[in-house]
Protein backbone atom coordinates (compact mmCIF):
# COMPACT_ATOMS: atom_id res chain seq x y z
CA UNK A 1 0.00 0.00 0.00
CA UNK A 2 1.35 3.46 -0.87
CA UNK A 3 0.17 6.66 0.81
CA UNK A 4 1.06 10.34 0.90
CA UNK A 5 1.60 11.67 4.41
CA UNK A 6 1.15 15.35 5.18
CA UNK A 7 2.85 16.98 8.14
CA UNK A 8 1.31 20.16 9.46
CA UNK A 9 3.69 23.18 9.52
CA UNK A 10 5.24 24.13 12.83
CA UNK A 11 4.64 20.73 14.41
CA UNK A 12 7.67 18.70 15.47
CA UNK A 13 6.84 15.07 14.86
CA UNK A 14 9.06 12.30 16.17
CA UNK A 15 9.31 8.54 16.27
CA UNK A 16 7.09 7.08 13.60
CA UNK A 17 5.84 10.44 12.39
CA UNK A 18 7.17 12.51 9.51
CA UNK A 19 9.94 15.04 9.75
CA UNK A 20 9.29 16.58 6.34
CA UNK A 21 6.23 17.85 4.51
CA UNK A 22 5.72 14.86 2.21
CA UNK A 23 6.88 11.25 2.36
CA UNK A 24 5.78 7.90 0.99
CA UNK A 25 5.48 4.74 3.07
CA UNK A 26 5.24 1.18 1.88
CA UNK A 27 4.34 -1.80 4.08
CA UNK A 28 5.82 -5.18 3.13
CA UNK A 29 4.46 -8.45 4.54
CA UNK A 30 7.11 -10.61 6.22
CA UNK A 31 6.95 -14.19 7.49
CA UNK A 32 7.28 -14.71 11.23
CA UNK A 33 10.47 -16.76 10.70
CA UNK A 34 12.17 -13.69 9.21
CA UNK A 35 11.42 -11.43 12.20
CA UNK A 36 14.47 -10.87 14.47
CA UNK A 37 14.43 -12.71 17.81
CA UNK A 38 14.70 -9.41 19.72
CA UNK A 39 11.50 -8.16 18.08
CA UNK A 40 9.59 -11.36 18.85
CA UNK A 41 10.89 -11.38 22.43
CA UNK A 42 9.66 -7.81 23.01
CA UNK A 43 6.20 -8.71 21.73
CA UNK A 44 6.03 -11.98 23.69
CA UNK A 45 7.05 -10.21 26.92
CA UNK A 46 4.73 -7.22 26.69
CA UNK A 47 1.78 -8.91 24.97
CA UNK A 48 1.86 -12.42 26.46
CA UNK A 49 -1.16 -14.40 25.37
CA UNK A 50 -2.03 -12.12 22.43
CA UNK A 51 -2.65 -13.86 19.11
CA UNK A 52 -0.29 -12.68 16.35
CA UNK A 53 -2.19 -12.04 13.11
CA UNK A 54 0.66 -11.08 10.77
CA UNK A 55 3.91 -9.18 10.42
CA UNK A 56 5.01 -6.39 8.10
CA UNK A 57 8.12 -4.30 7.73
CA UNK A 58 8.09 -0.65 6.82
CA UNK A 59 10.65 2.05 6.42
CA UNK A 60 10.23 5.01 8.77
CA UNK A 61 12.64 7.88 8.23
CA UNK A 62 15.04 5.50 6.49
CA UNK A 63 14.94 2.88 9.26
CA UNK A 64 13.18 -0.47 9.21
CA UNK A 65 10.53 -1.21 11.83
CA UNK A 66 8.51 -4.37 12.29
CA UNK A 67 4.75 -4.13 12.74
CA UNK A 68 2.61 -6.93 14.11
CA UNK A 69 -1.17 -7.13 14.27
CA UNK A 70 -2.33 -8.62 17.56
CA UNK A 71 -5.64 -9.72 19.05
CA UNK A 72 -5.92 -9.86 22.84
CA UNK A 73 -9.44 -10.78 23.87
CA UNK A 74 -11.65 -8.24 22.08
CA UNK A 75 -8.76 -5.79 21.72
CA UNK A 76 -7.15 -5.28 18.28
CA UNK A 77 -3.65 -3.77 18.29
CA UNK A 78 -0.89 -2.87 15.85
CA UNK A 79 2.52 -2.66 17.47
CA UNK A 80 5.67 -1.26 15.82
CA UNK A 81 9.03 -2.52 17.08
CA UNK A 82 12.58 -1.54 16.15
CA UNK A 83 14.97 -4.33 15.04
CA UNK A 84 16.61 -4.03 18.48
CA UNK A 85 13.32 -4.92 20.20
CA UNK A 86 12.21 -1.46 21.38
CA UNK A 87 8.46 -0.82 21.22
CA UNK A 88 8.09 2.26 19.00
CA UNK A 89 4.30 2.58 19.07
CA UNK A 90 1.10 0.79 19.95
CA UNK A 91 -2.18 1.46 18.16
CA UNK A 92 -5.33 0.12 19.79
CA UNK A 93 -8.68 0.19 18.04
CA UNK A 94 -11.24 1.97 20.24
CA UNK A 95 -14.94 2.74 19.99
CA UNK A 96 -15.55 6.20 18.53
CA UNK A 97 -17.71 6.97 21.58
CA UNK A 98 -14.62 6.61 23.83
CA UNK A 99 -12.56 9.21 21.95
CA UNK A 100 -12.08 12.31 24.16
CA UNK A 101 -14.63 15.08 23.61
CA UNK A 102 -11.95 17.68 22.65
CA UNK A 103 -10.86 15.37 19.79
CA UNK A 104 -14.44 14.92 18.55
CA UNK A 105 -15.09 18.67 18.80
CA UNK A 106 -11.87 19.48 16.91
CA UNK A 107 -12.76 17.04 14.14
CA UNK A 108 -16.22 18.57 13.75
CA UNK A 109 -14.73 22.08 13.69
CA UNK A 110 -12.16 21.11 11.03
CA UNK A 111 -12.45 20.82 7.25
CA UNK A 112 -13.37 17.17 7.92
CA UNK A 113 -16.34 18.06 10.12
CA UNK A 114 -18.94 16.42 7.90
CA UNK A 115 -16.89 13.31 7.15
CA UNK A 116 -17.93 9.95 8.68
CA UNK A 117 -15.58 8.29 11.18
CA UNK A 118 -14.95 4.70 10.06
CA UNK A 119 -12.43 3.70 12.72
CA UNK A 120 -10.72 5.21 15.76
CA UNK A 121 -7.39 4.23 17.30
CA UNK A 122 -5.55 5.27 20.44
CA UNK A 123 -1.82 5.60 19.75
CA UNK A 124 0.76 5.25 22.49
CA UNK A 125 4.29 6.14 21.43
CA UNK A 126 7.22 4.21 22.85
CA UNK A 127 5.36 2.99 25.92
CA UNK A 128 5.08 6.55 27.22
CA UNK A 129 1.58 7.20 28.55
CA UNK A 130 2.21 10.95 28.16
CA UNK A 131 2.53 10.54 24.37
CA UNK A 132 -1.04 9.57 23.54
CA UNK A 133 -2.84 10.58 20.37
CA UNK A 134 -5.98 9.53 18.52
CA UNK A 135 -6.11 8.55 14.86
CA UNK A 136 -9.46 8.72 13.08
CA UNK A 137 -10.03 7.00 9.75
CA UNK A 138 -12.67 9.09 8.00
CA UNK A 139 -14.48 9.12 4.67
CA UNK A 140 -17.06 10.96 2.62
CA UNK A 141 -18.76 10.57 -0.71
CA UNK A 142 -18.55 13.58 -3.00
CA UNK A 143 -18.65 14.39 -6.71
CA UNK A 144 -15.10 12.97 -6.84
CA UNK A 145 -16.35 9.64 -5.48
CA UNK A 146 -15.39 8.12 -2.12
CA UNK A 147 -12.67 10.11 -0.39
CA UNK A 148 -10.75 8.78 2.60
CA UNK A 149 -8.34 10.32 5.07
CA UNK A 150 -6.75 9.71 8.44
CA UNK A 151 -6.33 12.51 10.96
CA UNK A 152 -4.41 12.43 14.23
CA UNK A 153 -5.20 14.60 17.23
CA UNK A 154 -3.60 15.01 20.63
CA UNK A 155 -5.98 14.44 23.60
CA UNK A 156 -6.65 18.19 23.82
CA UNK A 157 -7.97 18.25 20.24
CA UNK A 158 -4.99 19.74 18.40
CA UNK A 159 -4.60 18.19 14.93
CA UNK A 160 -1.02 16.94 14.61
CA UNK A 161 -1.14 15.02 11.35
CA UNK A 162 -3.36 14.28 8.37
CA UNK A 163 -2.93 11.64 5.74
CA UNK A 164 -4.74 11.24 2.43
CA UNK A 165 -4.21 8.37 0.03
CA UNK A 166 -2.44 9.23 -3.19
CA UNK A 167 -4.63 8.90 -6.26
Amino acid sequence: MRRILISLPGIALSGLFLTGPLAARADTPVKSEKVPAEVKRAIDQKYAGAKQKGWETESENGKTVYEVKLVRGKEHLEVSVTPEGKIASEETEVAVATVPEPVKAALHASAYGKWKVRKAERILEGGDADKVSYELAIERTSAKGRERAEVVFDPAGKMIKEERPAH
